[in-house]
């Protein structure tokens, strides 16, 4: 008999996205009766938990309000003898459980994730969000944005594609410390413990992106400063990628101020911002085959090149406060 796999999606004001996300897990090719779906809503002001309530999941309330107590509160309500986690604006492979369940075979291994791939019909400006973003991700050394061919043990399990063993969990929920980046914690946490975590092309899924640039910067800035608070927590997990890019923005200030004073400056600092964008609208075209989705890396690239240091910034001087 199959594993009974508990299912947890955590969700704040996805009532866009959550229908095609629940539709997606309908479909997986794995026995209906092994299977449990719980949505931890972080109090939701859409009608996010109403509409999953109407089609008759079940809901739980995280009054803290991160991804993290979301997955902790969803733990605490499952059954499941291996926990599944993905995002409300995800879309499930149908083979994403059938496809990981093999690996739990071996007792040492905690934790199970995949690639996270890009929707076909992803809008212009999302798959511009994504390379963008994924080409940042990339630098900084993780592993949850490339597609892959082999197995690979890792560190971290992208948060939106991750399969957990419960006896695993069940030593770190609830968290001690409640940090912003999830995904970071619970990989950090499991691998202390000794536990293998896995990364294999077998357990893919699609999630779509931001979808204006509004969007974007809110998220990378978020991202920027969860990543400097994990960082405080555990200093190998800040980069020195991602001090090159928190410094982008003293940079710019610098030259700007001096291009004032110097008309060469100037000229020189819009010939390489110049020639840095065509470097990406070229790989970007390269890699999407799409003018559409090039003519929105610009925008992209500003989003993520001014949100991202400001949110490094941010955290440094006026760092987040812990959930109530």
């Amino acid at each position: 008999m199959q594993p009974l796999v508990t299912i947890i999606i955590p969700t704040y004001n996805a009532i866009s996205t959550i229908d095609s996300c629940l539709d997606s897990i309908g479909r997986l090719n794995y026995p209906k009766e092994r299977l449990e779906i719980i949505i931890s809503d972080a109090m939701s002001t859409d009608g996010t938990a109403e509409r999953v309530l109407q089609r008759g999941y079940q809901v739980v309330y995280d009054h803290q309000k991160t991804v993290l107590t979301g997955r902790s509160v969803g733990f605490f309500a499952a059954k499941g003898e291996l926990i599944a986690y993905t995002d409300a604006d995800c879309i499930v492979e149908q083979e994403w459980l059938s496809r990981a369940i093999h690996y739990f075979n071996n007792p040492a291994v905690g934790g199970i994730g995949g690639p996270v791939l890009i929707p076909e019909d992803e809008s212009p400006f999302g798959q511009a969000a994504a390379f963008v973003f994924n080409l940042a991700a990339i630098s900084g050394g993780t592993r949850h944005v490339q597609n892959c061919n082999t197995t690979t043990e890792v560190t971290d399990l992208p948060g939106c594609n991750c399969i957990f063993r419960r006896e695993a969990l069940s030593k770190i929920f609830p968290p001690k410390l409640v940090l912003r980046s999830d995904d970071l914690w619970m990989g950090s946490v499991l691998h202390d413990l000794k536990y293998k975590l896995l990364f294999t092309p077998e357990v893919r899924m699609w999630h779509y992106h931001r979808q204006s640039f509004r969007q974007f910067f809110i998220q990378m800035n978020q991202y920027a400063r969860n990543r400097v608070q994990a960082g405080r927590w555990q200093h190998t997990l800040l980069k020195p990628i991602h001090h090159i890019i928190g410094i982008a923005l003293l940079v710019g200030i610098i030259l700007l101020f001096l291009s004032i004073l110097s008309h060469t400056i100037f000229i020189l600092s819009i010939g390489l911002i110049l020639f840095c964008i065509a470097i990406l609208m070229t790989l970007a075209q390269i890699y999407n085959k799409s003018w559409k989705v090039t003519l929105q890396i610009p925008l992209a690239a500003l989003a993520f090149v001014i949100a991202w240091p400001l949110g490094y910034w941010q955290e440094r001087f006026i760092p987040q406060k812990p959930p109530l």
